[in-house]
């Protein structure tokens, strides 16, 4: 059996993998104890394939990278690779794992290095070592500035490569608008960008920066009825990540989307 390696944020682990969000323990009891299928899970049953789930909740797009790297052995013919770039404005810090009380936390007389997840939101104040106002230039800085955004496409070009190599399809898709969806149309209208066809457009948005908003998936989600947590709880559960009726429209999105180009 063939396996769907899939890597990003929390908008893929979802919330049966992640164990500590306190909203998804919150809807878990709401619900009586269940909690609905994620997409992959839906979407691994229509292709007939096990899946093995890297992402992780509030990941950077270099923690995804390193993340592929990681499993990069695992990847077989015929395999297939879904990837979800996160939010620009996240990153990581090397650091040393500290108490409360700010102190490093020591193992054997050593220090324990751990890598620390920041961006727009505010770190625990025991685990970092920057300034606040350091750690938000940083977070500012990398989701305006267009390198950054470069640096993903070259990302894609070394695991396009591998996966040619290893005879695997990969597909990419993004949570956040800067990232394939304000491509120009002759690059965005190839094969590897999943659902591609939802993405890209744009309206005049006054409140925009830029003047113009750029559409992701899940504009095309919403509009097929899919809704978030918040929605399906009317409003009792402050979460905006997708609800039930959201995973299953897109797992029913992406298998659309694949079928075109296998038979499954």
């Amino acid at each position: 059996m063939n396996t769907l390696h899939l890597f990003g944020d929390s908008f893929t682990e979802g919330h049966k993998l992640d164990t500590t969000f306190p909203w998804y323990k919150v809807w878990k009891e709401r619900r009586g104890g269940n909690l609905p299928p994620v997409w992959h899970e839906l979407l691994s049953e229509k292709l007939g394939m096990k899946t093995n789930v890297k992402a992780i909740g509030g990941s950077s797009n270099h923690e995804t990278f390193h993340t592929i790297c990681e499993n990069s052995d695992l990847f077989k013919k015929d395999d297939i690779v879904i990837i979800n770039w996160s939010y620009m404005n996240r990153f990581r810090w090397a650091s040393t794992l500290r108490d409360m009380n700010g102190n490093e936390v020591m193992r054997m007389g050593k220090p324990i290095n751990i890598w620390v997840r920041m961006g727009l939101n505010k770190s625990d104040h025991y685990q970092y070592v920057i300034t606040e106002s350091t750690q938000m230039e940083i977070a500012v800085k990398i989701s305006e500035h267009p390198f950054y955004v470069d640096e993903i496409y070259n990302y894609e070009k070394i695991i396009d490569n591998l996966c040619k190599n290893v005879g695997c399809d990969v597909y990419y898709w993004s949570t956040d608008h800067k990232i394939i969806n304000t491509l120009p149309n002759e690059i965005l209208n190839q094969k590897k960008y999943i659902c591609n066809q939802y993405a890209g457009n744009f309206e005049v948005n006054k409140d925009s920066p830029n003047g113009n908003y750029y559409f992701t998936i899940f504009r095309e989600i919403y509009k097929r009825g899919g809704k978030t947590i918040q929605e399906e709880t009317n409003d009792e559960i402050p979460d905006t990540h997708l609800g039930e009726s959201g995973h299953r429209i897109q797992s029913e999105m992406f298998y659309e989307y694949l079928k075109k180009y296998r038979n499954f």
